[in-house]
């Protein structure tokens, strides 16, 4: 499916009532803003993360068969907000348009632990590739400047090559579609109705993180126990293989703690984040 095209044309999104399909006047009002995003969306997936979020507030709009339709169209593309997790599948479109289905899973190894040296039987084992592919597609990387390689004991080793001009911005990518946050947003998913707010901060977020390193995330929910969400992580914490650290707070407890500028959280916003659930401009309109 062609991926939305970077234009400043203006797109339009139609919605028809869900909570009560066959009387519109019992329905239940939406909110303004939500009703803006959605009928004059313009510029892109970022305003289309707002208007994902905004609806995954309202579940009425969403329980089948019940829900809202809600068409966005993007050129070719028509993406139905049927689904709460239809952020995490544009995500995933968006890894699919960029890399393929070979690359995806070698990257987010080599990318996701870019300190780490790999062997390439390592890399077949953790990515369920054959090995004529994962060769293949490292042969790729290695022309490209993208990977480092060095020889132990006559196996070979390889590395995500931070040295190279587009290390970063690479990195940025492969860890919004399909590493470290899309991980956990598929993760979470089964959640996301009872979560306002959640995002990676710290050292991954910076893209200063070790092998070793923790992925930090913030998680805003007034219903979900800690044990909750630790258990919905524990498929991400295997498959990133590393630890999750979750830091959580009700949204009162956000917010009084974002008033009164707590060390710890003013500096956790004045750093860079990965968004899982919600947007930037959410962590804004909280206070």
């Amino acid at each position: 499916m062609p991926m939305p095209c970077a234009s400043t044309r203006s797109s339009r999104a139609s919605y028809a009532s869900s909570c009560n399909p066959g009387s519109p006047s019992t329905a239940p009002s939406k909110p303004p803003e939500l009703i803006g995003i959605l009928v004059n969306l313009t510029s892109g997936p970022s305003r289309l993360a707002v208007a994902i979020t905004n609806v995954s507030r309202y579940p009425c709009y969403l329980d089948p068969p019940k829900r809202s339709l809600i068409e966005l169209k993007f050129g070719s593309i028509v993406l139905n907000f049927g689904s709460i997790v239809l952020f995490s599948r544009l995500m995933t479109k968006l890894g699919d348009a960029l890399f393929s289905s070979a690359q995806q899973p070698i990257l987010a190894c080599l990318f996701g632990q870019p300190e780490q040296w790999f062997h390439v039987k390592e890399l077949i084992r953790l990515t369920s590739l054959g090995s004529a592919s994962v060769q293949r597609e490292l042969n790729r990387l290695e022309k490209g400047g993208l990977i480092e390689t060095r020889r132990i004991a006559n196996l070979k080793q390889v590395r995500a090559y931070a040295g190279s001009p587009i290390f970063s911005e690479l990195r940025l990518i492969i860890l919004k579609t399909f590493g470290v946050v899309e991980v956990l947003r598929e993760a979470l998913s089964p959640l996301t109705s009872e979560i306002q707010l959640a995002f990676v901060y710290g050292s991954v977020a910076q893209g200063s993180d070790q092998a070793g390193s923790d992925v930090d995330v913030m998680l805003v929910s007034e219903t979900l126990s800690y044990g909750q969400i630790m258990a919905a992580l524990e498929s991400a914490e295997r498959q990133l293989g590393r630890s999750v650290q979750i830091t959580q707070y009700t949204h009162e407890e956000f917010l009084e703690r974002k008033r009164k500028s707590h060390p710890f959280l003013a500096e956790v916003l004045r750093q860079p984040k990965l968004m899982i659930i919600g947007t930037e401009d959410d962590i804004d309109r909280i206070g």
